[in-house]
């Protein structure tokens, strides 16, 4: 080890590695801290975390609302395809209604368009956003499934949100808590 000491910023990456590992493993801590110090450093640019989080939790929230939607769709198929089902039908249809509705509410909370928040979220989205406009009068959303819809998003994005700006102080973060009250 002596002969690596006086040459340790001529070593590489892997080589370090390998150096703390043996260190570590003898507990050599004052080697440690030698193969730590001489480490070169570097200088990084990257965009913005918190921007690029928005994205990737949208992305997440169109996926989960797809699953939600395509279960409810896979139940109401089931019922349609069930003789004299109509009870089951129209409850079908109304939880395929609520994970719209919900979704909705969720995206005006946060304060975005639906339809803008799925182009983020290609090709999965496509199904559900043939279905957004679509309004039934004499079926309404289940109230229910409505509710755990816009619950679950909502538990969704604080988690997601707060995970992505943790490195952030509360003055730089574009949610609150209270805004999602």
């Amino acid at each position: 080890m002596k002969g690596v000491t006086r040459h340790y910023e001529n070593i590489t990456v892997w080589e370090r590695f390998l150096l703390v590992l043996d260190s570590s493993f003898r507990k050599d801590n004052e080697e440690i801290t030698k193969l730590f110090s001489t480490c070169p450093k570097r200088a990084y640019l990257a965009r913005d975390m918190e921007f690029f989080g928005y994205f990737n939790i949208c992305r997440e929230l169109c996926m989960i609302v797809n699953l939600f939607w395509w279960e409810a769709y896979h139940r109401y198929t089931l019922a349609v395809f069930t003789e004299d089902a109509f009870g089951e039908i129209t409850e079908a249809f109304g939880t395929l209604i609520a994970v719209q509705s919900g979704f909705r509410r969720f995206c005006k909370k946060i304060g975005v368009e639906p339809d803008k928040m799925l182009t983020q979220a290609e090709p999965l989205a496509k199904a559900f956003r043939l279905e957004m406009d679509f309004q039934c009068e004499f079926i309404l959303p289940n109230q229910e499934h409505e509710k755990f819809i816009y619950d679950s998003l909502i538990k969704f994005w604080r988690s997601r949100v707060q995970l992505e700006t943790s490195c952030l102080n509360s003055s730089q973060r574009q949610f609150t808590e209270e805004d999602l009250d």
